[in-house]
């Protein structure tokens, strides 16, 4: 009856040595499960330019490649001529705190993205993530897609498939605005999978999102309503049940050798 709540305390004590080790480059701790609706991004004024910092801005959040690394846009959806390529930005009706974020690509060089850092404050190694989050279009103006990947303790970034996402409307060759809160311009995503390795106790995770489009016609294509829980978290406590297959699994055994033995 003991041991439970000395591996309870032990899982305890480990989070808290996660917490006090994280480093200062990835100031989430995961605790089991992790949302961001991207809503405290600014909404207004259309096309104003807004400071960015990492780990800041969105705590956990980062920028990857692109250009302006310290500054964000609030983009204008009602202004086709002014989308600016390279750089992050809050999507949205101008005016509404529902958000979406991007960074956009036009098409060559690294692929920009953005990145969210969490170190593993569970007490346990987790071993697989669900992750949901949604793609919405912004402009309709070229084919393009978003690659979802992750890396831990700075490994080699994985990718996975299922959690790419395309744009939803085709090409038109010019730069068009679309509604991304309607569903026609959304693309949602969902996948359950294993890690490429167990992400250890106090250990960092990188869940990565990089733009991509096929010309310099800069897609409006943002992420929105995330959220990655832990699908497989390791445990040293065996459930009831499982203790008692076991205990009637040795009580057969016994009985078994005393018949042979008699």
């Amino acid at each position: 009856m003991h041991t439970p709540i000395k591996h309870l305390a032990a899982g305890a004590a480990l989070a808290a040595a996660a917490l006090a080790s994280a480093p200062a480059s990835a100031i989430v701790i995961f605790g089991g499960t992790y949302s961001q609706d991207f809503n405290t991004l600014a909404n207004s004024p259309g096309d104003s330019v807004k400071s960015w910092s990492d780990d800041s801005t969105l705590a956990g959040w980062f920028s990857v490649n692109g250009s302006n690394q310290s500054s964000y846009v609030v983009e204008d959806p009602a202004i086709n001529g002014n989308f600016a390529i390279n750089v992050k930005m809050s999507l949205g009706v101008v005016g509404n705190s529902d958000r979406a974020l991007t960074n956009t690509s036009n098409g060559s060089g690294a692929k920009p993205g953005v990145e969210l850092r969490m170190v593993n404050g569970t007490g346990s190694s987790i071993n697989g993530l669900a992750l949901d989050y949604v793609a919405e279009q912004w402009f309709r103006s070229d084919t393009g897609a978003v690659h979802f990947s992750y890396s831990i303790n700075g490994g080699t970034f994985t990718n996975v498939a299922l959690l790419d996402a395309f744009t939803p409307q085709a090409s038109s060759g010019t730069r068009i605005a679309i509604d991304g809160n309607l569903a026609a311009n959304q693309v949602a995503k969902s996948d359950i999978f294993s890690l490429s390795t167990s992400w250890g106790v106090g250990d960092t995770l990188v869940a990565r999102w990089s733009f991509d489009n096929a010309s310099s016609l800069a897609i409006g294509l943002g992420i929105d309503d995330l959220v990655i829980s832990a699908a497989n978290v390791g445990s040293s406590v065996p459930e009831p049940g499982s203790l008692a297959l076991l205990g009637f699994g040795l009580l057969g055994l016994g009985w078994g050798r005393r018949k042979n033995a008699a």
